[in-house]
């Protein structure tokens, strides 16, 4: 499983869903920090276990991403996607997990 995991210094750019989807057995030896967490919308920034939770939340929940940030969502929000990301940019960035494009999924 996906345990002891580091996602570390990350440009997460989501046009749609969380940026970090992950369960909560995938928390053992997770390090995670200096991200930035993009996401378009009204969508959080985590999924944690099948919830969305903000950044905030996840940082008093985990401890993790404590010099992380999603400042970067508001500026995105206000400009046109298609004037922001090329079409076919979500397959290209996501090469983690193709068939959930646009999230970095870590579950055991």
């Amino acid at each position: 499983g996906a345990v002891y995991t580091t996602v570390m210094s990350n440009l997460l750019v989501c046009g749609r869903g969380p940026a970090l989807d992950i369960g909560t057995l995938a928390l053992e030896g997770l390090r995670a920090d200096g991200n930035n967490y993009n996401v378009h919308g009204q969508e959080e920034a985590v999924n944690l276990g099948g919830k969305s939770i903000s950044l905030a939340e996840w940082r008093k929940k985990s401890g993790q991403d404590m010099n992380s940030s999603d400042a970067l969502s508001a500026a995105f929000n206000d400009l046109a996607p298609q004037s922001v990301l090329p079409s076919g940019i979500d397959k290209l960035m996501s090469g983690v997990i193709p068939e959930k494009q646009d999230t970095i999924t870590l579950r055991p």
